[in-house]
């Protein structure tokens, strides 16, 4: 391999790493730590999803209850008048 391939070698790595790696200087977030706060966030929307979809049946349970409830009391209402 010749001088100047090794050399543009060199500068493609250097080039694919400044994207990789944070810039400090620059305040630039690399694609690393873009990729891994990306990651933090889809995983606390995921637990966020699946604590809302809990509660909604959570809800429904209750609602269900509370209407069997007053169905049985209209019932046995109904019952005892007539």
């Amino acid at each position: 391999m010749a001088e100047e391939d090794v050399a543009s070698l060199k500068r493609d790595v250097q080039e694919i790493l400044f994207y990789l790696k944070n810039d400090n200087k620059a305040d630039r977030k690399g694609l690393i730590a873009e990729v891994a706060e990306l990651k933090k966030g889809f995983s606390e929307f995921v637990t966020a999803y699946k604590t809302d979809k809990a509660v909604k049946k959570g809800q429904l349970g209750v609602i269900a209850t509370i209407g069997a409830g007053v169905a049985l009391v209209i019932e046995w209402l109904i019952k005892t008048i007539w």
